[in-house]
């Protein structure tokens, strides 16, 4: 993706951003209609995150909720990261 294209994106106001996420998303084909579903949520959920100013609390929440499963994540010596 140019950055010239995510730059452009970003000057926009976020009603039109979250419009413009929704129709990238819908052009996509997806095979599960609940994959759809679950990434439009997810879209829709970051947007009210960013437009309450709660970006960092939403980091902290997904850091402590990775922190309370650290037996789902296991590190090898070699540095590689690789799921339980």
């Amino acid at each position: 993706m140019e950055n010239r294209l995510l730059e452009e994106a970003l000057k926009m106001p976020p009603n039109e951003r979250v419009a413009l996420a929704e129709m990238i998303l819908a052009s996509i084909d997806y095979e599960d209609e609940e994959i759809r579903e679950a990434w439009i949520a997810e879209v829709q959920e970051r947007m009210i995150v960013v437009r309450e100013g709660m970006r960092h609390a939403l980091c902290a929440m997904r850091y402590a909720l990775c922190a309370q499963s650290p037996a789902s994540i296991s590190i090898s010596r070699q540095g590689n990261g690789s799921r339980t």
